[in-house]
């Protein structure tokens, strides 16, 4: 879905065309970041132009979108060869001023090839997502880094994958730059009356347990008090070990707590409605959730990891940062957030304000001087 409304920036960047490389615009926080990016990019006066490998859209977006999965061949021995040679071409022909490259990175000879061919003679910008090196600097990442050092900039969206991801293999032109919440997000939600009538705590995501750990997640919730008070836990969202943990929930004697619920394109009424959004991946980037969360004044309950939730969550003000991972300790941060009314409320009254620096207007500030140099 195109979304051509245009929210005024004082950063304008007029004739520059940027081109996003993302493998989707669903599914994950990292895509959505993608698609609030192209409207920031839009809003600026810049013309977009957004790449999906994958042709899975559900976030709304502004720019043209021109899809690799749409030019499949029909002789499936070449027809990937054939893509990525329909998308050089399409490169060579547009000739971006700015590729901006969102997608994970995790096989050399891969990238190897994106960098010395694909993407030769233009202005290159890599974006990393996440603190796990192999998913966004390939299994030699210090080969890769010598890859990265032409590149216009290499940013990180968080300060700890600036310093610790990028910085520890010398990295040149390194920035950070995390992602922003879109103008619009906060407008235009259903209030949490309409959402359900029984009080819930909120997970939404992935379901791929080896990144999100939702076991420890289910585990703790029926540790905590927050079943026997009546507050489910909905978890949100699609991915490969739905089945399993679904069984897992079951297996708890707490099923009828635990409410699976299907990806949602527009999650803001769930989050709205949500006494707390909760986090227990072993490692993220910038969690979008948070954030988003937070900006819809719904107070947040997260494992210390890297990297992210500490640059987010001011702990005890807007939320509460868990810095172990142990079950029974987080069960009692979810009875803190579920029994501490005046606590509960002073997260709440935090949340929005928290955040406000996480503004598109604030980032947008930051990607203008980027591509700029001013």
């Amino acid at each position: 879905m195109c979304v051509t409304t245009k929210v005024a920036y004082l950063n304008e960047v007029k004739n520059i065309h940027i081109c996003l490389v993302t493998i989707s615009l669903a599914k994950g926080g990292a895509e959505r970041a993608v698609a609030n990016q192209s409207r920031m990019w839009h809003d600026m006066g810049a013309r977009v132009t957004i790449v999906v490998l994958n042709h899975e859209i559900a976030y709304p977006y502004a720019g043209q979108i021109w899809s690799l999965d749409r030019k499949k061949s029909q002789k499936v021995s070449f027809g990937r060869w054939s893509r990525f040679q329909q998308l050089k071409k399409f490169l060579k022909t547009e000739q971006p001023d700015f590729v901006i490259d969102h997608r994970p990175k995790n096989n050399y000879a891969k990238e190897w090839l994106y960098k010395k061919w694909l993407y030769r003679g233009l202005q290159i910008i890599y974006v990393t997502h996440s603190a796990h090196v192999p998913m966004y600097m390939t299994q030699w990442p210090k080969y890769f880094a010598r890859l990265c050092q032409s590149n216009w900039a290499n940013v990180g969206v968080s300060q700890w994958i600036e310093k610790n991801v990028l910085g520890s293999y010398a990295m040149k032109k390194t920035q950070h730059i995390p992602n922003g919440i879109e103008p619009t997000w906060t407008q235009d939600h259903m209030e949490a009356s309409q959402v359900a009538q029984r009080p819930y705590l909120l997970w939404y995501g992935r379901l791929d347990d080896s990144v999100k750990d939702i076991s420890f997640l289910i585990k703790a919730y029926t540790q905590s008090k927050a079943p026997s008070l009546g507050i489910d836990l909905r978890i949100m969202g699609q991915g490969p070990d739905r089945a399993r943990l679904e069984k897992k929930s079951r297996e708890t004697g707490h099923e009828a707590c635990i409410v699976f619920m299907d990806f949602q394109a527009d999650p803001r009424p769930i989050i709205a409605g949500a006494r707390a959004v909760l986090l227990t991946s072993f490692f993220e980037g910038f969690p979008m959730v948070l954030i988003e969360a937070l900006s819809l004044a719904t107070p947040v309950i997260s494992l210390d990891i890297n990297s992210g939730p500490n640059e987010i969550i001011r702990d005890q003000q807007n939320g509460l940062l868990v810095g172990q991972r142990n079950s029974r300790i987080f069960a009692q941060a979810i009875d803190c957030m579920c029994l501490d009314e005046y606590f509960y409320q002073l997260c709440r009254d935090n949340a929005q304000d928290s955040v406000r620096h996480f503004s598109m207007a604030q980032i947008a500030t930051q990607w203008k001087a980027l591509v700029t140099h001013e």
